[in-house]
């Protein structure tokens, strides 16, 4: 048997089987703790819309000013897809992957916003954002899987001349 590649169907469902429940984790991680910093309280359990904060996206709140739930999801979102760049380096390691996987997590994102809010979101805040964090995660990713081959090269090539 040879090795498997990272085009290997196998593979492929190994590594989404970690990202996404990591990428999920991460996110309630991190609107809980925005939340608790800009100090949302959920009065009423029955509107409480707090459960679907990381699929926020209604037409009317879903913006980056003021301090309240719309920043919370908002900012949320923008700082989880930052720090997916550490999945993408730890988990695909493959710069030709990143764009692959960060683009299945931006629709499986969509894909789950929707069922969620049982609507499809038409704020342009939410879409410019989506897009916007979907391509600077592919670009980290890429650049920081791209820094670790190069990294990887150099001692090779070190250890090679000794």
């Amino acid at each position: 048997m040879g090795k498997k590649s990272d085009d290997d169907t196998a593979v492929i469902l190994k590594k989404l089987g970690i990202i996404c429940p990591s990428f999920y984790a991460m996110y309630y991680v991190v609107v809980v703790v925005l939340a608790l910093a800009f100090g949302l309280e959920c009065d009423d359990k029955d509107s409480c819309r707090y459960y679907r904060l990381p699929f926020y996206f209604d037409e009317d709140d879903f913006r980056p000013e003021g301090a309240d739930l719309a920043l919370v999801a908002w900012l949320g979102q923008v700082v989880v897809f930052l720090l997916s760049t550490a999945l993408m380096y730890y988990v695909v390691a493959s710069t030709a992957k990143s764009w692959d996987y960060a683009c299945t997590l931006a629709f499986l994102h969509l894909v789950i916003s929707c069922a969620v809010n049982a609507s499809f979101p038409t704020n342009w805040v939410w879409w410019v954002t989506l897009a916007l964090s979907t391509f600077t995660l592919s670009s980290l990713g890429e650049i920081t899987c791209y820094a670790r081959d190069m990294k990887d090269i150099v001692v090779e090539h070190s250890a090679e001349q000794d």
